[in-house]
Parts: structure tokens; sequence; C-alpha cells
């Protein structure tokens, strides 16, 4: 994935400091912001990369410890995070979707230790990454008394471009078979028993599909806890099924070939906090099938750029079963039905190689509006310019 590959290759902003800009400080890891944000070269601005005290590995206790840090060495005018809370310097913080993110269970005092840092001064702008992660973290800050937080809570998606290189042109074919493609890290997670049953009856009703799976067979995920899968009975199906090509990883430049040479993506996840592959596949003029989760509805126009799969939700917009005992109870009757709303899809909207082209045109015109680094830049640096006044 995209945002995998910008954390494991240091970029060149990293080094830029030129005279005469304001300097925006970073920390890292930034997971996935890059893409997003430090990339885009803000006009007046520059970023510099900035050592903090690593509280969480010389305490080894409480979450807090990595989601908030004393910052040092290195000038910089403003601080940009993502998650982390600086408690020393003035910052801007992005999220995708809860402030502030002490993961496990973190006690009453540490939530109100990260609000009272979000309150104070040295916090110039709170930019969730979705209209859902804002939802999500500003009820929760309103249910402990900080409605001022939450008002304070604005969206900034970020801007991202696909690099369009000869190496991709005239991958996609324009008739034939109907090539399907699910890429995911957490197979089951993401919904690889629907999409197995689901190509297979396609097939089975004379649809000419194909599937490419990119995936790891993974035997548990917190989303149904007590849920134990069968990674070898899949990866087994994979070998048994020609019209199904597996791989357990690929680099970055070949999801992007994958995703310019095929004509349709699955994604039928039980939980995201975004849904980036939805974003990044979209770009390449793919149409994407998903759940109806958190803050896919943004991403997908049902019939028109996708099209949605409606799982039961609770009201942050989650699986209704999410984390549950009783999710093992309705595992199996979820990758059914939605398996079964696959061949709906296919059904009432007669799909075919064509009608997949003309869908995945309109869901690269709708994330490039969403996602456009022309845009974005200019609110990046309208965020900057105002938390430095």
């Amino acid at each position: 994935m995209l945002g995998k590959a910008a954390r494991q290759t240091p970029p060149i902003w990293w080094k830029i400091r030129k005279t005469g800009k304001k300097t925006i400080g970073v920390l890292s890891p930034g997971y996935g912001l890059e893409k997003v944000s430090y990339s885009l070269m803000p006009n007046g601005f520059s970023y510099v990369k900035l050592n903090q005290i690593p509280f969480h590995r010389i305490f080894r206790t409480d979450n807090i410890f990595t989601q908030t840090n004393i910052v040092i060495g290195g000038g910089a005018d403003l601080i940009h995070t993502f998650n982390t809370i600086p408690v020393n310097r003035p910052f801007v913080i992005s999220f995708e979707t809860e402030l502030p993110r002490f993961l496990g269970h973190p006690t009453d005092w540490a939530i109100e230790f990260g609000y009272s840092m979000l309150q104070s001064s040295r916090c110039r702008g709170i930019y969730a990454l979705s209209k859902a992660g804002r939802n999500f973290s500003a009820k929760r800050m309103r249910a402990r008394g900080f409605a001022d937080l939450a008002d304070q809570i604005q969206i900034f998606r970020g801007g991202i471009t696909i690099p369009q290189t000869d190496t991709f042109a005239n991958l996609r074919p324009l008739r034939g078979e109907i090539r399907a493609c699910f890429v995911g890290g957490h197979l089951f997670h993401k919904g690889i028993e629907a999409v197995i049953r689901a190509t297979e009856q396609l097939r089975l009703h004379g649809i000419d599909i194909t599937l490419t799976v990119v995936g790891k067979c993974r035997d548990s995920t917190y989303a149904a806890p007590d849920v134990l899968f069968n990674g070898n009975q899949v990866l087994s199906k994979f070998d048994q099924c020609s019209w199904i090509t597996y791989y357990p990883q690929l680099p970055n430049a070949e999801i992007l070939k994958l995703f310019f040479s095929h004509h349709l993506l699955f994604f039928p996840s039980i939980d995201e906090s975004l849904g980036w592959v939805l974003v990044e596949a979209a770009m390449c003029g793919l149409p994407r099938i998903a759940t109806n989760i958190f803050a896919f509805p943004e991403l997908i126009h049902h019939g028109r750029d996708g099209w949605m799969i409606d799982i039961p939700l609770n009201d942050d917009r989650r699986w209704s079963f999410l984390g549950k005992p009783e999710a093992k109870d309705v595992w199996d009757d979820t990758q059914k039905f939605m398996s079964e709303r696959i061949l709906d899809i296919f059904g009432d909207n007669n799909l075919s190689v064509e009608k997949l082209i003309e869908v995945g045109a309109t869901a690269r015109d709708h994330i490039n509006y969403l996602y456009g680094q022309d845009k974005a830049r200019a609110q990046l640096e309208s965020i900057y310019e105002s938390a430095l006044k």
C-alpha cells in the first residue's frame, strides 16, 4: 500500500530547510500522514524532522506515553503531528478516529490529561481526516464535558497523487473477462470469505470473472475476538482454483500495477478507520464494492462510482457486533449476507467490463476532487498560516 511504502522510505522533505521559510516540525513515525500532508510541500513552508524523548520505552507502562511526548532539539515554528500530542511545543494535530488516541483501556486521568493538552494554547488546530472521524471524536469529547473542544475539530483530508507512468498505460483490458482484485493486510478481517463465495457463484452463473488476492491469512481479528480462522483452508482454495491468483504481499509499485490492470476492487471490510485502499484504487480508475462502515460512504457514492453493502451499524457507524462476544455467532451469516449482496449488485447493474470502466472513471473524478493536491496544498498553507498568527 502507498501508506506503508511512505513510512518505509524517508522522503526528501525530511531534509529540506530553506532560508526565509517557516519550518514545520515532523515527528516520526507519521503513520501515513506523510502522503496526505507532508508531501504536499506547501508554499512558504519547509519541514524538519524533530526528535522526542521515548517515554514509552523508558516507562513501558501506560499507553499515554506513546501518544504524548516532549520534543527535543531542532528549531521549528510549528509541529504537525498525527495522533501524538507534544506537551512542550505549539502544534496542529491530524487524526483518523479519536483524540487522544490512547489504545487499550486508558484511565480517566489519561484521557483528561490528553484533553487538557488539546485545550492548551499550544494546540493551534485539530483536524480529522474524515467526517466520520470528526463525529466519532467529538461525540466522546462532549460526553466528558469538552463541547468547546469538539466544536474546534475541522476536516483536512489531505492530498494524494498516483504516478501516471508509461508502465501503467493500457494495462486494463477494454473487453473480455472481468478482472477483480482484493487487497488487504488481513484477509478475513477484510471479507475474503464473502468475496470468494460470491466470485464462485458469479462464475457458476456464467460471469467470466477472475480474482487476484493480496494479503495474509491471520488466525484472528479484534473485530471478532472469539473467531478462529482456518487460513490453511483458504490457502488451499487459492491453490485449487485456476481463476484465483494469490500474493501474500506485493511492493507498492506492483499494487499500483495491479489496480491499473483490473476492473473492480472488492473490499467488504468489517472495520476500518478510514479506507486508504478505496482511495488509492479509485485514483487508479477502479470502482469499489465495500461495506457501509465509518468513512466509506464519504469515499463511495452508491450506484455512481461504486457500491455499498449495508451491514448493521451502531451510532458510531461501526459494525454493531464489533469486538463483542456475539460477533462469533453472526460472523458466518454476515459473510454469507455480504456475498449475496455482491451477487445482487452484479445482477441489478448488469456489470460488464465496459460498465466497470465507466464507473471507475467516475470514481477517479470523485476521489481526485476529495484529495486533489492543489486544493489540499492551499488548505494546508492556510492551516499553517492561521496557526502561526
